[in-house]
């Protein structure tokens, strides 16, 4: 069974530099399992952080939490985010 699009919105492809911040406050959080390669945890809360992408030619600032990773045969990692609508 194919996996079922779950986006909520179009995507286009877009190929340009950006920059990422992470807020620099502790979270807590459990940990779930845990081996000598790595660690999985859960936290309440999502953990945010701010990107600066180029959209359209101009830096757009949005906040964001990590929806998905995903570690390729080569060791190059690839990341999903989705957006915090704003607060306005």
């Amino acid at each position: 069974m194919a996996n079922a699009e779950r986006r909520t919105s179009e995507r286009k492809s877009v190929k340009s530099e950006m920059e990422f911040i992470f807020y620099l406050d502790a979270f807590k959080a459990k940990t779930v399992d845990l081996s000598g390669s790595g660690i999985r945890f859960e936290t309440e809360k999502p953990i945010i952080i701010r990107l600066q992408v180029n959209h359209d030619g101009r830096p757009e600032v949005r906040d964001a939490q990590l929806v998905w990773a995903q570690k390729d045969a080569n060791g190059k990692m690839t990341y999903g985010f989705e957006f915090i609508p704003d607060q306005d």
